[in-house]
């Protein structure tokens, strides 16, 4: 039995008060009870158990998506070297097209890749977006070069083991490739749950749109999926497969957030969430948002 020392708080979160029940289960453990829906989350927002409603007390509930376990881990980078691609990746597949174009001999260097799924996914119970952050070794590896032709530097002049695993962490929309023999949808549906923990109806998912990424590189084809979800879908903190080497933050961001980020001059995001958002607010944003 729980000994619940309770008091009621209104916190400023974003644009709109909040009302918590905080509840000290130990002296260094705090969880959060959601009266909406009856639930007990702890700090991570782990679910944890159906608890009872206790007085009227109606908020909606803290949603931190910090997991610093996670974060940290995320960023524990070590022992990096760097070199050749082996003939044989489980992923990509190096490939060279030699050709004729308007009587010219060409050829083009490419990598054959997975097809991939992406979800816009929006919180319509607290008008929040939900991504992912994760450490991407293209990113760490191509941020940390020199971006100027003059300068010759390679891979093997650079000190990795000191370059900083941040400039690797990306906010993306969350996605999948296509590995197994399910549809679109399905496979979507899945991502999201293990991701950002929440149970989407497969009803929900709305296709918006096919198309190329990559098209120097890969010409892999990705198709986009907007989806809503409510609070009470929500059923576990998500993070991707840790025992796959999966390391991933669940990030919300409201929809003025989501405009702000729109205007900064670079984002660490690939251009697939940067034209999802778009969509959205286009398309989906509640007016006046």
């Amino acid at each position: 039995m729980y000994d619940y020392s309770l008091k009621k708080i209104s916190l400023l979160s974003r644009s709109c008060f909040i009302n918590i029940l905080l509840s000290q289960v130990t002296k260094k453990s705090v969880i959060f009870l959601d009266l909406r829906y009856r639930r007990l989350w702890n700090k991570n927002l782990t679910y944890c158990n159906h608890t009872t409603l206790i007085n009227n007390y109606h908020y909606h509930r803290l949603f931190s998506t910090t997991n610093n376990s996670i974060a940290t881990r995320m960023e524990d980078i070590k022992d990096i070297t760097i070199g050749p691609m082996p003939d044989k990746s489980a992923f990509l597949k190096p490939l060279r097209m030699e050709f004729k174009q308007n009587g010219r001999q060409r050829y083009w260097d490419m990598v054959k890749a997975h097809e991939s799924v992406t979800c816009v996914l929006y919180n319509v119970s607290r008008n929040v977006l939900i991504f992912v952050k994760q450490f991407r070794p293209a990113v760490f590896v191509c941020g940390a070069l020199p971006t100027s032709p003059s300068n010759s530097q390679s891979v093997q002049d650079v000190d990795w083991n000191s370059v900083p695993p941040k400039i690797g962490i990306t906010i993306e929309l969350c996605a999948g490739i296509i590995d197994a023999d399910l549809s679109l949808n399905e496979i979507i549906q899945k991502e999201v749950l293990e991701e950002c923990g929440y149970d989407v109806p497969l009803q929900n998912f709305q296709r918006i749109i096919g198309y190329k990424g990559s098209v120097g590189v890969s010409g892999d084809k990705s198709t986009m999926f907007y989806a809503e979800c409510t609070d009470e879908m929500h059923v576990s903190q998500g993070g991707g497969k840790p025992e796959e080497g999966e390391f991933i933050e669940v990030v919300e961001m409201s929809i003025p957030e989501v405009r702000q980020y729109l205007q900064r001059e670079t984002v660490a995001s690939p251009g697939a969430l940067l034209f999802g958002l778009m969509w959205f607010l286009i398309n989906k944003a509640p007016k006046g948002c």
